[in-house]
Order: structure tokens, then C-alpha cells, then sequence
């Protein structure tokens, strides 16, 4: 019981510190497209996305780490010279192998039963909505004296407080139009007042005035869950859980046999994370 305790705390603390560091990587991953949608928009919509895509990067982050950790683990076992301690119990190397294996079975059904509510695919649908929500107030994240265009959209105005604005001239599709004041209002429809919009058709110029006139910025959402995407990320997640427990026994004795160096437990648990990818990597294209 004892034996048991000791190698569950150095583990976990190895198990802990891969994670964090694998987790950080992978949340930097996540976040570098989406950055600029968390600094532009209110907290209400970044805090809950960043909370989600740490979930998920340290839940990667886990299934990767077992691999990795129990190399160095094994690994460091070695230079203390932990199984000559063992042997001189009584104990052989297996009794230390499956003791390890129980912490990984458990670790590992825990990473297969949390892969049914954190999948990927609700951090796609979280980003969509991001986005949305960012066209929606795109013009908030705009300096005055600044011109912000897109394909279909070209904005100028000289000053603004909050969501109003003044003197403003926008290209909307093939019509121009300049405006003294407009608002933009909570669903992403902006409010012109005392519009002058410049079009043509054909060979045609005309001028249009207006007390007011309204252009919706964002397109309308919608999402519907996807189940073939949703099964193959599941899928994906089950497969990296997976796969430490099928090949533990050969790392275990890898690690304890052949790895006399701290380069080649680098060269081994690397190629070992690679196979964990490419593996959960052709189950999700299989499913």
C-alpha cells in the first residue's frame, strides 16, 4: 500500500507538470486565430470561450501526458535506483508495471467518459457565434478618423461615444451614403439618420435622401449540431485515451531496457506521442 501511495504522488506531480506545459502549448495554438475576437468583444462572450478552450487544451494536454510522463517517470525510477530498492524486497518489475498501469487505467476511463461533454466541435460552435457576435459590433473596435472596410462594407466617421456615432459616410454593396449621426443598436443594426445615399443602376446616377435608414451588419445565425462530426471527435478523444493503455507495456520496457539517456527518453516518448496522434487521427477518419 505503501508502494502504491509513494509512486501515485511522484506521478501525479510528474502527470501535472506535462499537463500544464502541453496545455499551455496547446492553448496558444487555439487562441492565435481568435485572438482579436477576445480583446475586441465584452467579457460575456470571451470569458466563457476562453474557459472552454482551456478545458479542452488541458484535456488534450492529459491524454498526451501519459505517454510522456511515464517515460520519465520510468525513467527516473531508474536513476535513483529504484528497482535495485525493489528487488532487494522482492519485488520484481512487474509489480512496479502494474501498479503504474492501474493509475493509467484510471486516469485513462476518466479522459473516455469527460470526452462526451468536452468535444471539440462546442468550441467550433462557441467561435462561429464569436464571430457573429463580433460583426454584429465591429464598428465599437473602430478608432474615429479611421477608415474600416470589408468586402461588402466601408465605414468613416469623425467622432463617436459608446455605440453613437457622428458625420459618418459608409459604402454598403454598390451605394454610398453619408449620414450626420447613426447608432448601432443591439442586434448589429445600424441606424442612420439624415442619409444622403449616392447609387446608380445602369446608366443611371441617382441621389436618395432620407430621415432614416437601417443596415444590419452581421447575417442572420444559425447553427444545427452536426452528429457525424460530433460521433468522429469523440471518437478522436476515446482513441488518445486509448492508446497509452495498449502500448504501456512496450514503453515501460523500452524506457527500462534501452533508454540510458535523458535525449533518448526525449526521442522516445516523442515518437510514442506522434503514434498516439496518428492513431486516435485515423479512428476519427474511420468513424
Amino acid at each position: 500500500m505503501r508502494l502504491r501511495s509513494y509512486l501515485f504522488s511522484k506521478f501525479s506531480k510528474q502527470l501535472i507538470y506535462y499537463s500544464l506545459l502541453f496545455g499551455i502549448l496547446i492553448l496558444t495554438s487555439q487562441l492565435y486565430s481568435t485572438a482579436y475576437l477576445i480583446f475586441a468583444l465584452p467579457a460575456k462572450y470571451s470569458v466563457p470561450y476562453l474557459f472552454m478552450v482551456s478545458i479542452y487544451s488541458l484535456f488534450l494536454s492529459l491524454a498526451f501526458s501519459l505517454t510522456v510522463s511515464t517515460a520519465f517517470f520510468i525513467y527516473q525510477l531508474k536513476e535513483i535506483r529504484f528497482f535495485h530498492v525493489l528487488y532487494t524486497f522482492g519485488f520484481s518489475e512487474k509489480k512496479l508495471l502494474k501498479e503504474l498501469y492501474i493509475a493509467l487505467f484510471f486516469l485513462s476511463i476518466v479522459g473516455i467518459f469527460s470526452s462526451y461533454f468536452v468535444n471539440y466541435q462546442k468550441i467550433s460552435h462557441l467561435t462561429k457565434y464569436l464571430k457573429f457576435k463580433f460583426g454584429e459590433e465591429i464598428l465599437l473596435t473602430v478608432p474615429p478618423k479611421t477608415f474600416f472596410s470589408t468586402e461588402n462594407l466601408s465605414v468613416y466617421f469623425e467622432s463617436k461615444k459608446r455605440n453613437s456615432f457622428k458625420h459618418i459616410v459608409i459604402r454598403f454593396g454598390n451605394e454610398i451614403g453619408t449620414a450626420m449621426n447613426a447608432k448601432l443598436g443591439k442586434d448589429g443594426i445600424l441606424t442612420l439618420k439624415k442619409i444622403t445615399i449616392f447609387s446608380s443602376k445602369g446608366d443611371v446616377n441617382y441621389i436618395l435622401k432620407s430621415n432614416s435608414y437601417s443596415i444590419s451588419l452581421a447575417s442572420p445565425y444559425f447553427y444545427k449540431p452536426h452528429r457525424k462530426k460530433i460521433i468522429k471527435e469523440f471518437a478522436f478523444s476515446i482513441a488518445l485515451f486509448l492508446f497509452p493503455l495498449f502500448t504501456f507495456p512496450i514503453l515501460f520496457y523500452l524506457v527500462l531496457r534501452k533508454a540510458k539517456t535523458k535525449l533518448k527518453v526525449n526521442l522516445i516518448s516523442l515518437l510514442f506521442a506522434i503514434f498516439q496522434f496518428i492513431f486516435a487521427l485515423a479512428v476519427k477518419v474511420l468513424v
